[in-house]
């Protein structure tokens, strides 16, 4: 992983905090970035957002327990009338 701080330059709230975070698959040295997270706080040093991008990754047929799956795409359980 590597890490990046704001300066002591940087704007009030963000000084000396965490700026932006990479996750890097293979050697550190020579990895690639599998994400960033960049962070942003406001005037008193709160998180005011937090931006990650990722390295796409196209889905495998095979299901395993770590598949992401949204909202809609689970099985649905019908509730019984009085249950």
């Amino acid at each position: 992983m590597n890490y990046k701080w704001y300066l002591d330059s940087a704007a009030v709230g963000s000084k000396r905090k965490l700026l932006s975070t990479e996750v890097l698959s293979g050697d550190t040295a020579s990895g690639t970035s599998e994400s960033t997270a960049t962070l942003t706080y406001d005037q008193y040093g709160n998180l005011a957002s937090k931006t990650v991008s990722a390295h796409g990754v196209a889905p495998t047929k095979s299901r395993c327990i770590n598949q992401r799956r949204t909202a809609t795409s689970w099985p649905r359980k019908r509730i019984q009338p009085g249950m």
